[in-house]
């Protein structure tokens, strides 16, 4: 999360260096954990849980009969050892962040 915040940093640095007439040159700014953090706690930024709804679960629960007899039909044609288990780790990478950056103020 740090490493994002601070790269969009860099980013915006080295936008407003190539503007024409800006006073201020940031192109050798270093953006370390040190600035970042005073950088949040001066603009009250935290990492905050994000607290989806209970009922997606349960949701989620009912949908996997259906969709595991929608596999078993589309891998009927496949021979046993052409199929192959990709354990968790397309869900790992299609599932929402579980924290996110914002005031310390809101509850997310």
């Amino acid at each position: 999360m740090d490493a994002i915040l601070a790269s969009a940093a860099g980013w915006l640095a080295g936008a407003l260096s190539l503007e024409e007439g800006h006073p201020e040159d940031y192109s050798d700014f270093v953006f370390s954990s040190g600035w970042l953090s005073a950088f949040k706690a001066r603009s009250g930024i935290r990492r905050q849980k994000l607290r989806g709804d209970g009922g997606e679960y349960d949701q989620a629960l009912k949908l996997i009969p259906q969709h595991q007899a929608i596999l078993q039909d589309k891998t009927a044609d496949f021979a046993q050892w052409d199929i192959f288990n990709c354990d968790e780790l397309a869900l790992q990478y299609n599932l929402r962040p579980d924290c996110t950056l914002g005031p310390k103020s809101t509850r997310i």
